[in-house]
């Protein structure tokens, strides 16, 4: 059984009640002292590219990361940092800068790491259902702890913000490859080096893309079990994305709903009424 915290907000909330919210959810897995520890080296995945202001929903909301940040410094957690590149025929430090994640860097002190511009390994894949060998990131190999921090995005019927998509900037591998071969290689990236914890950015943004009634957090482990809830959020057959179909059919999380765990009464209830 996969458990997914969730929460719904009804008006769009301040930085405060966004840390206040990801602490109450936390305590649904011990708190965040489950995925860190004293000294850990904490490498933060937003789902970050374009130079967009914060407010049209399109990168993961800056009050989000902060608050886990701070939240893994009140745990003890050693080096902070965020990785990510900007989207193809972008400048880095424009979108940087556009996007508020450099004011977020100086504020909070810490790096923001250019995976362009950053070593790899290569790993041989378990499955090999897109390639026997896999570049990785030596950043995300050397972590300690990976939180991934997608930001749903979803727009008639088609998910195309979340979990897995988000841990697709993990390897360079995957930037050149026709749908079919990087669906796969979702599949075998998340079965390399999946991150410890998923928190779902749902805050509603000026462009429309988190198509739900109200913003909302999403929290957990499964990263199956999260995109199977948010395709269903968002009007997608998860039977229809294969990356899904294939770490179901992989045994990778928990795929049927009657296995996946909602706390939170508004997301339990969207979920349930869109599988009737």
């Amino acid at each position: 059984m996969s458990i997914i915290a969730s929460w719904a907000f009804r008006q769009q909330p301040s930085a405060s009640e966004i840390e206040d919210t990801i602490t109450k959810m936390l305590t649904a897995f011990e708190g965040i002292e489950l995925f860190v520890s004293s000294g850990d080296n904490i490498v933060i995945l937003p789902d970050w590219g374009l130079p967009v202001a914060p407010e049209t929903g399109i990168n993961t909301m800056p009050a989000v990361i902060a608050a886990v940040v701070n939240l893994a410094r009140e745990a003890g957690c050693g080096m902070v940092s965020m990785a990510g590149q900007a989207a193809d025929g972008f400048d880095f430090d424009q979108a940087l800068q556009i996007s508020g994640y450099a004011q977020l860097c100086e504020d909070l002190e810490i790096d923001f790491i250019d995976l362009s511009m950053m070593p790899t390994a290569t790993r041989p894949t378990t499955n090999n259902l897109a390639q026997d060998n896999m570049q990785i990131y030596q950043c995300l190999l050397q972590a300690d702890t990976i939180i991934n921090i997608p930001k749903l995005k979803s727009e008639n019927g088609n998910l195309f913000g979340g979990g897995f998509i988000n841990i697709a900037k993990g390897s360079p591998d995957l930037a050149l490859m026709p749908l079919p071969q990087y669906q796969r290689a979702l599949v075998d990236l998340y079965d390399l080096r999946e991150p410890d914890l998923t928190i779902v950015d749902c805050l509603k943004g000026d462009k429309g893309y988190q198509q739900l009634p109200q913003s909302a957090l999403l929290i957990g482990r499964d990263l199956l079990a999260i995109d199977i809830v948010l395709a269903t959020l968002a009007d997608a057959d998860p039977n229809n994305i294969e990356y899904l179909r294939l770490a179901a059919a992989y045994a990778m999380g928990d795929s049927q709903p009657g296995d996946i765990i909602i706390l939170g009464e508004a997301l339990r209830k969207m979920f349930t009424d869109k599988q009737n």
